[in-house]
């Protein structure tokens, strides 16, 4: 949003708040950092009471037995006891790192785990439909809800017949939910109540890939990804000629701007779409549809 900050003046606010998130951060950092360093000086101090008390012990029994194996302990068994107990000690001491370890990383894992376990509300049936007859859409009885405790329906009883091949206009104040009404259609939602068919289909009968498929859609927000023009305009269709990407440059009025780049259809569009204008942005998400 850097160009929003600028236009109000707003930098300082914005240092300012990001400052003080560093320095969150920063004493969050510093309290794990000095717990941890105690930890190596705790391990070393077990380590040498350790060697202590079996080196005070195996003496008094190397003295107690004068040296002879058939009575006790031997120097030579002495020095091989210190030498296990010093290998599995320093195991203990990266099994305690370890450990540490885990404990750092547990917060990051519950994160990942939350979103890989997510699933999705919107599923396949059972034996879905693998074939849209035609271009039609019927809203019967439609309520829609984003919140099963939402107060107020964002859809209320929607009724609607489209013809395959009308062109229709939705018009409505800002929140009277146009765009919502239309994520429906290709099931980016789930209808609360009623029915939406595609093709006299319910859309929740169709293998979400047939469905889609024959549905494209363009927002509000433009969205074109790091690579080439040609690139970005075959998410439409992965195995469109060029020719195929070409005709529909033309029907969306995109080709005229596309061949004044030196590189033409191979220009390369930064993320987001930064180095294009927000009208070009917007046909070539038409030419991509």
């Amino acid at each position: 949003g850097i160009r929003v900050v600028k236009s109000y003046t707003r930098e300082s606010h914005e240092i300012s708040k990001f400052g003080r998130i560093s320095q969150r951060i920063y004493k969050d950092f510093s309290k794990a950092d000095r717990v941890m360093s105690f930890n190596n000086p705790l391990m070393m101090v077990c380590v040498y009471v350790s060697m202590i008390l079996i080196a005070w012990l195996g003496a008094k029994q190397i003295v107690a037995s004068g040296n002879n194996a058939a009575l006790g302990l031997t120097t030579g068994d002495l020095t091989a006891l210190v030498t296990y107990a010093m290998q599995i000690l320093m195991a203990m001491m990266m099994l305690s790192m370890v450990f540490v370890m885990c404990i750092i990383s547990q917060a990051s894992a519950e994160r990942i785990c939350q979103v890989l376990n997510e699933e999705s509300t919107v599923t396949n049936p059972a034996n879905p439909i693998k074939e849209v007859a035609d271009g039609s859409i019927e809203f019967d009885n439609v309520d829609f809800r984003y919140s099963d405790n939402s107060e107020k329906p964002v859809l209320d009883n929607i009724n609607l017949k489209i013809r395959s091949g009308m062109t229709v206009g939705i018009v409505g104040g800002t929140g009277s939910a146009k765009s919502s009404l239309v994520q429906l259609v290709p099931r980016l939602y789930d209808v609360t109540s009623g029915s939406l068919k595609v093709g006299g289909v319910d859309v929740r009968d169709y293998d979400m890939e047939v469905l889609r498929d024959q549905v494209a859609m363009v927002l509000q927000k433009n969205v074109l990804f790091s690579g080439t023009i040609a690139e970005n305009l075959r998410w439409g269709n992965p195995n469109a000629t060029d020719e195929e990407i070409r005709h529909a440059c033309q029907l969306a009025q995109a080709d005229g701007f596309i061949q004044e780049f030196p590189d033409k259809y191979d220009t390369y569009i930064e993320q987001g779409g930064t180095n294009v204008s927000g009208g070009q942005r917007q046909r070539l998400c038409i030419a991509r549809a």
